[in-house]
């Protein structure tokens, strides 16, 4: 191979592996591939970073380019672009010249607004992807009950004895971020993982000697202010106090409808010493978001993706370069590691940080980060097991090595999740576990509030002859929501009906219902069965055929529930739940010192180009629970690989 060659390997399900002689060099041939795969997603997302996502999907982008905008991403991307250092630059340059490349070459099969990328682009993707979650609260886009899972066993609660990390980010499954996963391979580091698309670095995966996940940890990333405006000039506030004046212009933002014209929608920008003002409850207020400085995100990513020890990944943490994350790592030397890592600000924990607090009152002032040692973490804990569902850091070791209190609730205040109950209960003392056992695990469809109500339900149906074969199948219904459970489609018709949501929430903890509930309950089952057969004309019908994911004119059975461990779900569509959300990406690996192995799962496939036969590849094998052979390490990609290409570096 020459110092330019670069040989892009692919499996059956195209993921692409990147042998490539330096860093720089695998970024070009991974920005090549990526775009080969994805070229449109990419552009839509480097656009969403500059506020212009309206002119490619409309007015439901709107509010949020104008917040992209109001922050500033854009101009903080490309000062920090103007000043990056040396090592960092190339890697970037080299991803944006593979991304151009193909993108000239493959110009009259792509939108217009696909256009050349630039290293400001990827920092300002960066810089989206860092206050990604808050800014879709304050839009109110989240998904209800949104999340991820990750866990990770010591060597001793394993069959083969090597450590084994379990990667499982939910998110919307074709909307904002969508995840790409590759492996490279230089002399200095072969890893495998997922990037968000657009990005040169992966933010999951592993190494040959460590891997890693993360979750969703929702630490208030962001404040709002009330506004003390000057009574004898309304164009001063009062910041913390001492008077500022507002800087006050107009924000314009391009949007296509749907004929496919542009028009051009002029928005009052105000801005203040915290940030833009926005409406909150009709109110206007200050919203404060600091944005981390890219280049040190993606410098902690290249460092956390090296690692090659518990200690040295968790050292990687120490510049909060990452806005947010439950973080659960484990190496080949049986080390596991946990760290609650947010970019947090201490603030005054007397005051409700939860609503908007009084802009001229100096007691709101933030101030520094919280460092990375003052925030939850533990390391090779006593019991050998993390699990992380969203819930409160606490948890996240069951052995309980960090204290229960003592966190503001501006740091973390994560409840319990259903997905966490049953996660913590499967992995209570484990003992020989599988990779075939985590995948289980990891996917498993077990609904114990739905298990309570089938046995309430049961016995409230009694005798009642419009009920009795409802009751039937719900009595030999195991709790699962596997494809073939029948039972599992009447629970969720039956959650479906007003007021049911509520009577589940009761049965957590071993709660019940009152007699009142009971009358509601039955009522909803009568209702539910009624819509059921309407659908489907029987009430006994497997999940696979109720519970589905759907693109590109196909459609597969999915496996999953949103109140199981694997949290698939989506809209009734046509008597149908067609999965849009859930487990966004599934990866199991075995840390053996051997050889890492692992496994993994999309939910459609890896490209996001609906001319690709990796499109849809994937949805069969996602939806039966399943994951597909990762095949790291040079050696095995070459000997599986089904496509083999070499392109040149200019």
């Amino acid at each position: 191979m020459s110092s330019k060659s670069i040989t892009i390997y692919r499996d059956q399900y195209g993921v692409p592996s990147i042998d490539a002689p330096d860093a720089a060099a695998a970024a070009y041939g991974l920005g090549w591939a990526m775009a080969r795969d994805c070229a449109p997603r990419m552009a839509q997302l480097y656009l969403s970073a500059k506020g212009r996502s309206a002119e490619v999907v409309g007015d439901i982008a709107l509010q949020m380019d104008f917040l992209v905008r109001a922050l500033g991403i854009e101009a903080a991307a490309k000062q920090e672009a103007a000043d990056i250092d040396d090592d960092l630059r190339d890697i970037l340059q080299g991803f944006c010249d593979g991304v151009n490349r193909f993108t000239d070459v493959a110009r009259n099969q792509l939108p217009a607004w696909v256009v050349p990328v630039e290293i400001a682009d990827i920092l300002g993707l960066v810089h989206l992807s860092n206050i990604a979650f808050p800014l879709l609260e304050l839009t109110q886009q989240l998904t209800p009950g949104s999340g991820s899972n990750q866990f990770a066993l010591a060597p001793r609660h394993t069959a083969a004895g090597h450590a084994i990390v379990s990667i499982d980010p939910h998110l919307d499954w074709d909307k904002a971020i969508s995840w790409y996963e590759f492996s490279q391979y230089t002399p200095q580091l072969a890893s495998h993982g997922i990037a968000v698309c657009g990005m040169p670095i992966a933010i999951m995966g592993h190494n040959e000697r460590l891997g890693w996940s993360i979750t969703n940890n929702s630490p208030m990333l962001h404040g709002l202010f009330t506004l003390d405006i000057d009574p004898a000039d309304p164009t001063r506030y009062s910041y913390h106090g001492e008077w500022r004046r507002f800087e006050d212009s107009m924000c314009e933002l391009r949007c296509i409808d749907t004929a496919g014209a542009t028009r051009v929608e002029r928005m009052p920008l105000r801005l203040t010493e915290w940030g833009p003002v926005i409406s909150v409850g009709g109110k206007p207020v200050g919203l404060h978001m600091p944005l981390v400085d890219a280049r040190s995100t993606l410098n902690q990513a290249r460092s956390m993706m090296s690692a090659q020890t518990v200690d040295e990944f968790r050292e990687s943490l120490r510049p909060l370069g990452l806005s947010m994350w439950n973080l659960v790592f484990a190496d080949v030397d049986g080390g596991l590691g946990y760290q609650y890592n947010a970019r947090v600000y201490r603030r005054d924990g007397k005051i409700d940080w939860s609503m908007p607090v009084p802009g001229g009152d100096p007691r709101t002032r933030w101030g520094e980060p919280i460092p990375l040692d003052e925030l939850p973490h533990v390391m090779n804990p006593a019991g050998g097991v993390l699990v992380n569902a969203n819930s409160c850091p606490w948890l996240t070791s069951p052995s309980g090595e960090i204290a229960p209190d003592g966190w503001p609730e501006y740091v973390t205040s994560h409840p319990p999740t259903f997905r966490y109950r049953r996660l913590a209960e499967l992995l209570d003392n484990p003992q020989d576990i599988m990779v075939a056992r985590a995948m289980e695990i990891a996917v498993d469809t077990m609904t114990p509030a739905g298990i309570r109500a089938r046995d309430l339900l049961v016995e409230a149906a009694g005798d009642s002859p419009d009920l009795a074969q409802a009751a039937e199948v719900l009595k030999a219904w195991d709790g699962r929501a596997d494809l073939d459970s029948r039972g599992a489609a009447i629970y969720h018709y039956w959650l479906n009906v007003f007021g049911t949501h509520e009577l589940a929430e009761k049965l957590v903890d071993g709660g019940s219902w009152t007699s009142s509930d009971t009358i509601v309950a039955l009522g909803a089952l009568r209702e539910a069965i009624a819509i059921l057969r309407r659908a489907h004309g029987a009430v006994d019908i497997p999940w696979g055929e109720v519970h589905v994911s759907q693109r590109n004119g196909l459609e597969a059975p999915v496996t999953g529930f949103y109140q199981a461990v694997a949290p698939n779900h989506g809209p009734m569509v046509d008597g149908k739940v067609v999965c849009e959300f859930g487990s966004s990406f599934r990866m199991i690996i075995e840390l053996d010192p051997a050889g890492v192995k692992s496994w993994s799962a999309k939910p459609f496939g890896n490209a996001l180009m609906p001319s690709s036969p990796h499109f849809t590849d994937q949805m069969a094998m996602f939806g039966r629970g399943e994951y597909k052979d990762t095949y790291f390490g040079l050696d095995r990609i070459k000997g599986a690989a089904m496509s083999t290409e070499v392109v040149e570096r200019g």
